[in-house]
């Protein structure tokens, strides 16, 4: 992978990039080096391309340093170049739509380029901003520039679809679980929230202080992807453009001087969705929030949502709204989600040292008793982040939840 370098990728195709900033330029040389390792690369491999140009009429050559999204080698039920041409169409046609209603600041800069499968954007460690690993979980401060900003992002989209109804189908856009056109993708997926269910149950079944939670996942494990579904289905939530993987590695922050976090920037835009906008709340707040987050500052953070929602709303002169009582209760509808987020994802960006995805779900079906034991052992990894999370399953009224609406 550290040779890895994509054919189309040439001085040609990054001059061509650069001219819509730079005017008229050549690229002279660049220099290729992987983002992540290859574990952690699924619908895309990520890489800095550091190049040096030179504008017309200068003879000292500048640089500049990129960030390329481009299909990975050995695809994922071939989702790769499905996931990056919906990345290329959201900074090509969504972003600028939006740029009508509100500051697109909130994501990265990107370079046009002619390539469908492909995406590139400005480097934002070189303007001091900094990567949230996986493991990060976030205190109140840098939750309420995410409230702030997904508010911003889900209000432009809400008016973007009133005035253009169309965009959705034409691009792709409306992701619902139970219309999803891979049947393979259903079974695998449903397979290892089980797998995760059940590795969450078994690690805390002699803890008394579970004894609750335990049931309930025994209860419900091989039932959750049927929740997740039912949970769509209702029609009383307000939707939105969605991200819809809304948690700290998919998020850059920038600090001032003493430390202080003051500005986001919101990344990756592979399976961003017309649903509802709850979906992006659940996926950062059970994925991404502290314990002090999640124990003391959920009702403010909905309330800044709110108040921020409703404000862009008014100023983009929608007639929508949404109260803090209404939005609880449509992240009451959408608890299944939780599960989602606890049994599938969180065991995966928890793990120390994660599996390659593909193995979790070829094993989910071919092999439950192996994908078992590494969901389990990735779960065992993490020891501080479990106890708190089914703790909250439980205090934040998810499990009571689910029971009213589901069971």
């Amino acid at each position: 992978m550290s040779n890895y370098r994509p054919t189309f990728l040439n001085e040609e195709v990054l001059t061509e990039c650069l001219r819509s900033e730079e005017g008229s330029c050549k690229v002279i040389c660049f220099e290729i080096e992987p983002v992540l390792p290859e574990t952690l690369n699924f619908a895309s491999i990520i890489l800095r391309v550091r190049a040096q140009y030179r504008k017309d009429g200068e003879v000292n050559a500048r640089e500049i340093s990129l960030i390329v999204k481009v299909p990975p080698e050995k695809e994922c039920l071939n989702w790769g170049d499905t996931m990056c041409r919906k990345e290329h169409n959201f900074y090509s046609i969504i972003v600028p739509h939006f740029s009508k209603y509100f500051d697109v600041s909130i994501f990265p800069k990107s370079y046009p380029i002619s390539v469908p499968t492909v995406v590139v954007l400005e480097d934002l460690c070189v303007s001091n901003y900094k990567e949230k690993t996986r493991f990060d979980q976030l205190d109140f401060n840098h939750c309420k520039l995410f409230f702030e900003a997904a508010a911003r992002m889900h209000a432009a989209s809400i008016v973007m679809v009133e005035t253009v109804p169309n965009i959705i189908d034409v691009y792709g856009t409306e992701g619902n679980v139970q219309k999803d056109e891979h049947p393979q993708m259903k079974k695998l997926f449903s397979s290892l929230i089980s797998i995760g269910a059940r590795s969450l149950a078994d690690l805390f079944r002699n803890n008394a202080d579970y004894k609750d939670v335990v049931e309930f996942l025994d209860d419900i494990a091989d039932n959750i992807w049927s929740l997740i579904i039912a949970a769509e289905i209702s029609t009383k939530c307000l939707k939105s453009f969605v991200q819809r993987d809304c948690y700290g590695a998919n998020m850059m922050f920038r600090y001032d001087n003493f430390g202080k976090v003051e500005s986001i920037k919101i990344i990756d835009f592979q399976i961003y969705s017309y649903l509802p906008a709850v979906i992006d709340i659940i996926n950062f707040v059970w994925r991404s929030a502290d314990n002090d987050v999640r124990e003391n500052h959920l009702d403010e953070l909905y309330k800044i949502y709110c108040d921020n929602l409703n404000k862009s709303l008014s100023e983009f002169e929608s007639s929508k709204s949404i109260t803090l009582d209404e939005l609880k209760e449509q992240l009451n509808i959408f608890s299944p989600w939780v599960l989602y987020m606890i049994c599938f994802y969180l065991p995966y960006g928890q793990a120390k040292h994660p599996i390659p995805f593909r193995t979790l779900l070829d094993s989910s079906v071919e092999n439950p008793q192996k994908c078992y034991d590494l969901v389990r052992g990735m779960i065992a990894e993490s020891p501080t982040v479990f106890p708190s999370i089914l703790k909250h399953l439980r205090d934040q009224g998810v499990m009571e939840s689910i029971r009213k609406h589901y069971l």
